[in-house]
């Protein structure tokens, strides 16, 4: 896969590859380097950078997160962004109500679950399996996120309403997902 004329492997990006609108990556896919593992730290090596350039890592989670926060123009996550603090650390702590320092990665991975849940719509039932909590202990973390995040509650609530009545939603670049099965 590397180009002949520049020597280099250039991945190709796409804006309209899934049905989510989340951005893919092909020839080769560069999304799923693995970070653990046998493997993962000799593959890494590979990667270089050439004299007097940098190699650049973006984590597209965080991205739609930061995409989340200026739609729903939500305040206590742009304050998370805008402090510099780990969105997923941030958020544990505002909805366990804890200091930022007294977050566990336990705390960490059940909001990161959530956070990344939230933006495609997950279920109480389905993040009590993800994170192996009680349905009502699920219920309970929705309810106390959406207490902290409430531009987020909002726009969720505006989206699916707009989805119910045109039975589609556009995105920001005019992109038009339809819906058939919101009516079911």
């Amino acid at each position: 896969m590397i180009n002949p004329e520049s020597g280099k492997i250039h991945t190709t990006l796409h804006q309209t590859g899934t049905a989510t609108g989340r951005l893919s990556s092909s020839n080769p896919n560069l999304q799923n380097i693995p970070i653990k593992g046998t493997w993962a730290k000799d593959l890494r090596r590979a990667f270089r950078a050439a004299r007097g350039h940098r190699l650049v890592s973006f984590d597209y989670s965080q991205l739609e997160l930061r995409i989340i926060a200026h739609l729903s123009n939500d305040d206590a996550m742009k304050k998370a962004f805008s402090l510099g603090e780990d969105v997923h650390t941030f958020t544990a702590s505002e909805v366990f109500g804890v200091s930022i320092g007294d977050v566990t990665k336990k705390m960490r991975d059940t909001a990161k679950a959530f956070n990344f849940g939230i933006i495609y719509g997950i279920s109480a039932s389905r993040f009590a399996r993800t994170t192996g909590m009680e349905p009502k202990e699920a219920r309970g973390f929705m309810k106390k996120y959406f207490e902290h995040f409430h531009g987020v509650a909002s726009y969720i609530k505006e989206v699916k309403e707009q989805a119910r009545r045109q039975g589609y939603i556009d995105t920001l670049f005019g992109r038009r997902r339809y819906l058939p099965e919101i009516y079911s």
